[in-house]
């Protein structure tokens, strides 16, 4: 009897789905957290993981004996480790086109709420006072402008399609797809980014996220004034910086943003806090319609895996998994060429070549690089670990393989245990606290010397169940330094709740922190979201410490409800 595991909430028709799976005669266990943790102690003996967006690490597959396949809900897996997955032989299935629908019309939206300046139009309604802003003439008309898709996937297709209908002139940039095998020949092959980005007026993004951003100050320069946005993608394929700059200075008219560099992203970010940016929740993909397609897909993917009738499209790492033949030939070098064989860096080969060829279908086709194995698991795991210029266009890339490989990661690991050990953090939060003490030491070295002035407004202390109540109202220079204050309050053995704000006419900055000998009772993300309800504001952050702000015309009412707001939220 095989054994899956679900983890992460499904669509109802999906949860209908995995009940007939059970009768069916499979075992089924099902959770709606979507953390790794909550999954993590329940992987040992499955056959088959279902899993959403939560991470999957090396660390939580070393317990993984029996898996054989991972199914994502969805096409993105930068959450999950793919190496990890190849040294084990295990698969990772994506999808098919279940959301290129959604995500198209989102991105469509986006360029024509963007060119109509939507939100400063609904807000000008809302505020009398600025009803004449039509009369600046700010909105434009997406009819017979330029449109850049940059990733001509599904989705990147499908918006094709529908900017087209409203006349737009539609290119597109992807260097992964060759020109033979380009699917739309009414849209132009760009072959230069820069120069793709000096054509448009409007952009759409449909590519995943790489290791730098994929437009940052150098990409805005080449642009024409007043371009227009639209990324449904990833977060970080955009410099939300640089495009901060852009915006400020007309470079950019309007720009819509499903997606960003941190998820969910601070409410304090002056690039959110514009009426020149449309903004949503990572939700392009998640109709009522593609969450069904999504959910039903990424089961019967696991299924058929283990039934070994699986798309093989849907595999992500169907060729590592392969192991597939190396075939050797010594070749007359024009002959090589013309066979498809690549030849690297530009170097000088002598009339006789020695060709590698991997595979049947001729998955990879090169002149001789120095490998020399019978079949390419041979190779086994290997990890890049440098990479630096040699010369102009020529990189030099180092690499460990098999057990080097696995003895790097290792250490690799030992120190990312260490580290746990000593920020007293989980690995999921790791980085988050590595540049939280980063931010500080900047702050302290710009502060040195300095202390925060402040004066007290309003200071009570109140005793709840088990814990203390800290509620303050202060004068402050700068509401940035609030949390430095709530810190500074946290610091004790006792289990404390602390609660500042700093109030400007009918403007209130507020902050929470926890002691994390309390946050399994309380958390200051759940108090700042009800305390910033009701000064008609929004907040966030975590179960230790969050951050909000709103306004409110009676300060004294708010600041008396704060005690029972607390206590109603205690566990």
């Amino acid at each position: 009897m095989s054994k899956l595991l679900v983890a992460g909430k499904l669509h109802p028709a999906g949860v209908s789905r995995i009940f007939e799976l059970e009768q069916e005669g499979y075992s089924i266990t099902y959770i709606e957290d979507i953390t790794e943790e909550s999954y993590a102690g329940l992987i040992s003996d499955i056959d088959a993981l279902i899993i959403r967006t939560q991470p999957l690490s090396s660390e939580t597959l070393d317990n993984a004996s029996r898996l054989k396949v991972v199914s994502r809900h969805g096409v993105g897996y930068d959450a999950i480790d793919l190496d990890a997955l190849n040294s084990r032989k295990i698969a990772l299935t994506i999808v098919g086109d279940v959301n290129s629908v959604s995500v198209a019309e989102h991105a469509m939206m986006q360029l024509l709420a963007c060119a109509k300046h939507v939100i400063r139009g609904d807000r000008s309604v809302r505020d009398p006072s600025k009803w004449n802003w039509r009369n600046q003439l700010e909105q434009r008309e997406i009819s017979g402008s330029n449109l850049l898709i940059v990733g001509f996937g599904r989705a990147g297709q499908k918006l094709a399609q529908m900017a087209k209908a409203f006349n737009m002139s539609v290119r597109a940039f992807d260097p992964y797809i060759s020109p033979e095998l380009w699917p739309d020949n009414d849209v132009l092959k760009v072959m230069d980014l820069k120069q793709g980005l000096a054509w448009a007026d409007c952009l759409s993004f449909h590519v995943p996220k790489g290791e730098k951003p994929l437009i940052n100050t150098a990409e805005f320069a080449q642009m024409k004034p007043g371009m227009i946005i639209a990324n449904t993608s990833r977060g970080g394929v955009v410099c939300e910086k640089a495009l901060l700059i852009a915006l400020n200075s007309g470079k950019v008219h309007a720009v819509g943003l499903d997606v960003f560099e941190q998820e969910p992203p601070s409410s304090e970010e002056a690039l959110y806090n514009r009426d020149d940016t449309l903004l949503s929740p990572h939700i392009a993909g998640l109709t009522d319609k593609a969450s069904e397609r999504m959910a039903l897909a990424c089961i019967e993917n696991a299924i058929n895996y283990l039934n070994g009738t699986i798309n093989p499209n849907l595999i992500v790492n169907k060729e590592a998994l392969n192991n597939l033949e190396v075939k050797t030939e010594l070749m007359k070098l024009d002959d090589a060429l013309k066979s498809g064989a690549m030849a690297l860096f530009g170097e000088k080969y002598d009339d006789d070549v020695r060709v590698l060829t991997m595979g049947d279908n001729s998955y990879s086709v090169e002149l001789c690089g120095g490998t020399h194995v019978k079949r390419t698991g041979d190779i086994g795991f290997f990890i890049i670990i440098n990479q630096s210029s040699v010369a102009s266009g020529i990189r030099r890339i180092e690499a460990v393989a098999g057990m080097k490989a696995i003895d790097h990661i290792e250490k690799i690991r030992q120190i990312n245990l260490s580290l746990q050990t000593s920020l007293n953090v989980s690995s999921e939060d790791m980085l988050e606290k590595v540049q939280n003490l980063i931010e500080e030491n900047k702050d302290l070295k710009k502060n040195k010397n300095k202390t925060v002035k402040k004066s007290t407004v309003f200071s009570e202390t109140f005793e709840i169940d088990d814990f203390k109540l800290v509620v303050e109202q202060v004068k402050i220079d700068n509401p940035k330094e609030l949390r430095n204050l709530v810190d500074a309050k946290k610091n004790t053995n006792e289990k404390v709740c602390v609660v500042l704000m700093s109030v400007s006419k009918n403007k209130v900055a507020l902050v929470c922190g926890v002691t994390k000998n309390l946050c399994e009772s309380l958390s200051a993300k759940d108090v700042i979201a009800e305390l910033s309800k009701q000064i008609n504001g929004t907040g966030g952050g975590r179960s230790d410490f969050a951050q909000g702000a709103g306004e409110t015309e009676n300060v004294q009412d708010f600041v008396t409800s704060i005690s029972n707001t607390v206590k109603s939220l205690a566990k």
